[in-house]
């Protein structure tokens, strides 16, 4: 597929408290919402929300930041810079102390939007309700049979069991964005945590690099063809690998990455792969 087909979409990436500030956005922004990248910097993504959807996305922010949700996909209106409302489909990624979020305007006809919602591990949808003040949630990917489950899983989805007050420590991850129009896809950032997870090198000394540089050999076809999937066929991929952290004494550790993509970019979400479960 010819990459001149993906949607016009573009990265935010937000803090995860309440307000959802931006810690940054990708320039494309402008090509969807009109603002330049500097116009939304430290703005609450309640400031451009729709109010009535607000209640709703209010929910799933909360479950996103305190169940560490690794993929999921909501639909929600945003205030365009000329003052009307355009509705964006957004992928999001938790990431220790932020959300990052690959955003397109909907378009359920779309490539892009299909596969987006068919391999994220939920995805809601926020429906305007005629004589209504809030839109309606659902959710509308699920391995739910029937209408009863499918409410049972929302509801569990939506769950939360900590509050904004609470103090907790998150799942030590880190994010990787990679320049997806390189053919070694360098590394254009690579977040703190890394360091913290994984020891090694500090971030700026990944800067440039080939994120192939860290895979280890025997991991680096599954991780093109991951790669190259993501880019070509728009899907959201998971890919275990082991990150070399030392390749002469051949030290490494396991991990487990997301990976998604917006026009510019490829966005990696990356952690330690959990302990298998017992029983």
């Amino acid at each position: 597929m010819a990459e001149d087909n993906i949607e016009t979409s573009y990265l935010v990436i937000y803090d995860n408290t309440p307000s959802a500030r931006i810690n940054y956005a990708s320039s494309s922004i402008s090509d969807v919402l009109g603002y330049t990248s500097e116009e939304v910097l430290g703005m609450s993504f309640y400031q451009f929300l729709h109010p009535d959807d607000n209640s709703s996305i209010q929910k799933v922010h909360m479950s996103n930041v305190f169940n560490e949700k690794l993929s999921s996909m909501i639909s929600y209106r945003l205030r365009h810079k000329l003052g009307y409302y355009v509705k964006i489909a957004t992928v999001v990624h938790y990431s220790h102390e932020v959300l990052l979020t690959c955003n397109m305007r909907f378009n359920p006809d779309a490539l892009q939007y299909k596969q987006w919602m068919n391999t994220a591990d939920e995805c809601f949808l926020l429906t305007e309700e005629e004589n209504q003040q809030a839109s309606s949630l659902s959710l509308v990917s699920t391995v739910a049979q029937n209408r009863a489950s499918m409410e049972d899983a929302l509801k569990r989805s939506l769950q939360v069991s900590r509050q904004w007050t609470d103090k907790y420590e998150p799942e030590p991850r880190f994010y990787v964005l990679l320049n997806r129009y390189s053919a070694i896809m360098t590394i254009t950032f690579i977040s703190h945590m890394v360091t913290k997870l994984l020891g090694g090198m500090p971030p700026d000394d990944y800067i440039g690099r080939s994120i192939y540089e860290v895979v280890h050999p025997r991991d680096r076809d599954v991780v093109e063809a991951q790669c190259a999937a993501v880019k070509s066929l728009y899907v959201i991929s998971r890919v275990r690998f082991d990150w070399l952290i030392d390749m002469r004494n051949d030290v490494h550790v396991s991990v487990e990455a997301v990976v998604s993509a917006t026009r510019d970019t490829l966005v990696m979400v990356v952690r330690s792969v959990p302990a298998p479960v017992q029983v």
